[in-house]
């Protein structure tokens, strides 16, 4: 099959062609073949990979125009592989993957096993690579070959779990190479051994009601929990004993010292990657990162910029539009001077730290996500002519509402990945507000208080409609 990479300024000539540039030609976007080579760019302008409950998009530097949610598309080809970069001291990427097959092999009595591989580490970088799964828990980091690069293999004894997320960071403190990619691989390896995902789904096969079906539920959660516990009891008795914690604070007491900013020990954060849950641990990494990098960034400009606060508390808001305002008892000349002094440069900051520090499910984080990159789309694109209000979908399907050229990407089956992703963005949302009307949503705004010595979230109750996750087990809650 012919091969492009082609980067697209332009859109579609007649419907079915894309144009490149102003160079004249044009191509049309080929179909993407099951188990082709596919490489995956991780598209750092359109999300920052910086939280677990991200709906991740990817470029393809194979086909410009095919776009994903995760990395199972890699699982068909050895060739295939995801290309990442941390940006700086401190970054995490954050991918989910759905192995949906594993499903269908087990009810064919066929095991199967995951490996993912963290390759191509820049030279004197020692990148990790953590996998948790949907529940929150860590399930397994990967493991150097000897070969320079890392891999881990999903447990077997996971029966029911077909969704995970890779987490990619750097050694703690260490420097990156911003400029230098690393890769990540998936591969599978299918066997006729008896695991617990054959054993689980004979267990239902077999049973005749739901009594029996629920026995075999309770049955395989608690296998899964025990085998859990070993897992992490082993990882902690491989550690080296100078990096092993043996202080008598429980994981919430580490992760609350965390969320206050102070700087763990070694062997402290070793036990908290080991036992806490990705979801309080996100919440108390990003607290800490709000007070440790994000303050200072503050107070650096406000002292640069000679203004003065005094010893008041003073608060930042932001609404979901990307205005910013500064609150509190201070003059509005300061506040002026304020709002001017942090600027556009660290309202993303600001925002992204508020929304992974603060309590709300994958659901929310995503719907308020999606509906502020949108208004922020038509905002840039349209100098502001065009908002959601102004956007109609029929019956069939068709967006309308927009400038025609920008529908037209939109309807289009063989439009860019940008337009898919915002295609997708604008069904989401719109069955929302179906549902629920968009007050929560549009009105939704993330607040912080100051003084002269800390910064923190203001926590409030979300008004935006939800469903839970709905779990398969009793006592384990989905966080994706």
């Amino acid at each position: 099959m012919q091969r492009y990479s082609h980067l697209v300024s332009g859109g579609l000539l007649d419907g079915r062609r894309y144009y490149v540039g102003n160079t004249g030609k044009s191509f049309a976007s080929p179909m993407k073949e099951l188990n082709e080579e596919t490489v995956l760019i991780e598209k750092t302008k359109e999300n920052n990979n910086d939280s677990y409950r991200q709906h991740t998009k990817y470029d393809d530097k194979v086909d410009q125009y095919h776009s994903s949610y995760d990395l199972n598309t890699l699982i068909g080809n050895k060739d295939s592989y995801l290309e990442g970069t941390l940006s700086h001291n401190g970054d995490v990427d954050y991918y989910s993957f759905s192995y949906q097959q594993k499903g269908f092999y087990s009810r064919m009595g066929i095991s199967s096993q995951i490996t993912i591989r963290l390759e191509n580490i820049p030279e004197g970088c020692n990148y990790n690579l953590i996998v948790y799964d949907m529940y929150g828990n860590q399930i397994g980091t990967a493991k150097t070959d000897g070969m320079g690069s890392k891999e881990v293999v999903l447990p077997d004894w996971d029966s029911v779990t077909d969704r995970y997320i890779i987490r990619v960071e750097n050694e703690a403190g260490a420097d990156v190479k911003s400029n230098e990619s690393y890769r990540i691989k998936i591969s599978e390896n299918k066997s006729t051994t008896n695991s617990n995902s054959v054993q689980h789904a004979e267990g239902m096969f077999g049973a005749n009601n739901r009594q029996e079906r629920e026995k075999v539920k309770g049955q395989f959660e608690k296998q899964y929990l025990e085998e859990l516990e070993k897992l992490h009891k082993e990882q902690y008795d491989s550690l080296p004993d100078d990096e092993k914690y043996t202080g008598t604070e429980t994981v919430e007491e580490l992760l609350r010292k965390m969320a206050s900013g102070e700087k763990l020990r070694n062997d402290e954060m070793n036990y908290l990657k080991i036992f806490a849950n990705l979801t309080d641990y996100e919440k108390a990494e990003a607290s800490g990162k709000i007070y440790n990098v994000l303050y200072p960034q503050i107070m650096e400009q406000i002292e640069k910029n000679e203004i003065d606060v005094g010893r008041k508390e003073w608060g930042i808001e932001l609404d979901i539009s990307g205005k910013l305002m500064i609150t509190g008892e201070i003059p509005e000349e300061t506040k002026k001077m304020i709002s001017d002094a942090i600027g556009d440069d660290l309202s993303d900051t600001l925002w992204d730290y508020y929304m992974q520090a603060s309590d709300m499910t994958a659901s929310e984080f995503n719907y308020i996500n999606d509906y502020r990159d949108l208004n922020q789309f038509l905002e840039n694109s349209t100098n502001g002519k065009y908002t959601w209000n102004n956007i109609r979908i029929d019956e069939n399907g068709k967006i309308s509402g927009l400038p025609a050229k920008m529908c037209e990407l939109l309807n289009s089956q063989e439009s860019n990945a940008r337009y898919e992703d915002l295609r997708d963005k604008i069904y989401r949302l719109k069955d929302y507000e179906k549902m629920y009307g968009m007050h929560g949503i549009s009105n939704f705004k993330v607040e912080y208080n100051l003084s002269n010595s800390s910064m923190s979230i203001v926590k409030r109750a979300n008004n935006i409609t939800s469903n839970n996750n709905s779990s398969y087990y009793e006592n384990l809650m989905p966080v994706i």
